[in-house]
C-alpha cells in the first residue's frame, strides 16, 4: 500500500487543451500589397505556362493531325472551286450573244 501511495505521488499528468476552430477568436489580417502582387505575378506566370503548355500540344498533337486532314480537304476544295470557275467561263461567252440578241 505505501509503494502504491509513493508511486502515485511521484507521477505527472499533463493536459493540452486546444479549442476548436469554431470557438477561436476571429483575426481580420491587413491589406498587404506585398501579398497581392505576388498573387498577380503568380497568377500571370500560371496564365503564361498554360499559354506555353497549349502551344506545345497543339505543335506537338494538333498541327500534324490537321495537316493530314486538312490538306486533302483543302486540295478537294480547290479542285472543285476551279472546275465550277472553268465551267462558268465555258457558259459565259455561249451566253453573251443569246443576251445580245434581246
Amino acid at each position: 500500500m505505501q509503494y502504491l501511495s509513493q508511486s502515485a505521488s511521484f507521477s505527472t499528468i499533463s493536459v493540452h487543451l486546444t479549442p476548436d476552430e469554431a470557438s477561436q477568436p476571429i483575426e481580420i489580417a491587413g491589406w498587404h500589397p506585398q501579398g497581392i502582387a505576388k498573387d498577380a505575378v503568380e497568377a500571370l506566370v500560371d496564365a503564361l505556362q498554360g499559354i506555353a503548355s497549349f502551344l506545345i500540344w497543339f505543335v506537338i498533337y494538333a498541327l500534324p493531325l490537321l495537316l493530314i486532314i486538312g490538306v486533302p480537304i483543302w486540295l478537294f476544295v480547290r479542285f472543285v472551286w476551279r472546275r465550277r470557275k472553268r465551267r462558268k467561263m465555258a457558259k459565259t461567252p455561249a451566253e453573251t450573244p443569246s443576251e445580245t440578241e434581246e
